[in-house]
């Protein structure tokens, strides 16, 4: 239950910005800032664990190869103070499901952890982000103090009709 709060938190966070932004018109030459697409690709860290549950339920493993695996049946205290066992060699297959979900989970890992480099690596790039930031920062600064100046304005009635 915690992928799907994350998942639909990071969604309402993202939208949110984005909009604040001015990202969500649909126009392609406003997406500066990637908001969207920076946290779609998030969207694959927040899904892993939920693959991983889906995974255990595909009833894949193999029956060979084996190895032989010592099984103690019984343990006895010797009078001078040591133990006897007996018991048998039981095979066991290598790749049962607990393994194998275990592969097949890691090589999604590492499959999906790629693609996310690489698009990470097409969303961040140091030397426009840094501009990016300046420019948002100085586009916030500027509309920040137009909100000051309105607010400022309207606490001061200058109308005719309330001179003295």
């Amino acid at each position: 239950s915690s992928t799907f709060v994350g998942t639909a938190g990071l969604s309402i966070i993202a939208n949110g910005v984005a909009y604040a932004l001015g990202e969500v018109d649909g126009d392609l030459s406003k997406e500066k800032y990637n908001v969207l697409k920076k946290a779609g690709v998030g969207q694959i860290y927040l899904q892993l664990p939920l693959l991983k549950v889906f995974m255990c339920l595909v009833p894949i493993s193999y029956s060979s190869p084996k190895i032989m695996v010592p099984k103690t049946d019984s343990s006895t205290l010797l009078p001078s103070g040591g133990w006897q066992t007996s018991g048998e060699y039981v095979p066991c297959p290598i790749y049962d499901h607990d393994v194998v979900v275990h592969l097949m989970y890691c090589t999604v890992v590492i499959t999906l952890m790629a693609y996310t480099s690489y698009h990470n690596m097409k969303l961040y790039i140091p030397s426009r982000d840094r501009d990016v930031a300046k420019q948002l920062r100085e586009e916030l600064e500027s509309r920040l103090a137009a909100t000051e100046n309105d607010e400022d304005m309207q606490g001061t009635d200058t109308s005719v009709g309330n001179r003295p």
